[in-house]
């Protein structure tokens, strides 16, 4: 997989520092909200299919309507340094594990808004009540901090539980992402200090040994958050380097998924 230079700006994605109990130990950096009748137990953390996750419980019949939020950063100044010209992906992997939503109405993406210290609304994203399910999916929204006064983002997972509802869900939580740019990465997990985690542009290449007289056709599918009107394909020899061609062409558009668009180029070159 070829990608383009990102970094998580979760500095915890791999659940370190959570501990079993009610309401029990979020993970290190993160934070959560509960209350009006509804308890939360941190049931356990584990791996699957190589994806760190937690398993939240909220339980309990809502005495007035309340949200169930989990935070997965700092919040204020301390939180993530974003502005409102800057596009945002969060993403991460949901299931659910026992239980029912039934008791919620939605199950929101999003983040909440501040500009140093003060906080400046909460801004949801993306609704996922709808296609939760016990499969677990990793799910992403992008968008733009709303409040052009925005200096930093606290991203979450939002349940919104209405007055004289009962709820009893276990929810999986797996390797939470939040990245600038106009769609998801790969996921990527943080180091051990709990830094944050980078990973640098990627760059794709294919050898292919020639005959005296070899024809080859070179096929390319990528993604563009912009329009892309003419790609470039190089193919170069290597025991010389300076022997190379170079053709500039019209990708074909693909459908486009969660705002970029996808193309698919193709040339054909004769190599001696």
């Amino acid at each position: 997989m070829l990608e383009e230079s990102r970094t998580n700006s979760i500095r915890n994605n791999t659940m370190v520092g959570a501990a079993a109990g009610t309401p029990g130990t979020l993970p290190t950096n993160w934070s959560s909200g509960f209350g009006n009748g509804i308890s939360r137990q941190i049931v356990g953390t584990g791996t699957q299919n190589g994806i760190s996750y937690i398993d939240v419980n909220y339980s309990g019949t809502a005495t007035a309507a309340t949200a169930a939020v989990i935070f997965f950063e700092a919040a204020g100044a301390s939180g993530i340094a974003a502005t409102s010209n800057q596009a945002w992906t969060e993403s991460a992997y949901l299931a659910v594990v026992s239980g029912s939503l039934s008791g919620a109405n939605s199950a929101w993406f999003g983040w909440y808004n501040y500009n140093g210290a003060t906080y400046l609304g909460s801004q949801q994203t993306s609704n996922v009540y709808s296609s939760l399910n016990e499969t677990l999916t990793r799910y992403a929204t992008t968008a733009l901090p709303n409040n052009t006064s925005t200096t930093n983002v606290e991203p979450y997972l939002f349940l919104s539980i209405p007055n004289g509802n009962t709820i009893n869900v276990t929810i999986r939580i797996g390797m939470p992402q939040l990245e600038q740019g106009w769609f998801a990465t790969s996921p990527m997990q943080h180091p051990a200090a709990l830094s944050h985690a980078q990973r640098k542009a990627s760059q794709g290449s294919h050898a292919q040994a020639a005959a005296p007289l070899h024809i080859s056709t070179l096929l390319a599918h990528f993604r563009s958050p912009m329009p892309t009107r003419r790609a470039r394909i190089t193919i170069r020899q290597p025991m010389s380097p300076k022997d190379c061609w170079s053709k500039k062409a019209a990708p074909t558009v693909l459908p486009t998924v969660r705002q970029y668009e996808q193309h698919l180029i193709a040339v054909t070159r004769s190599v001696r």
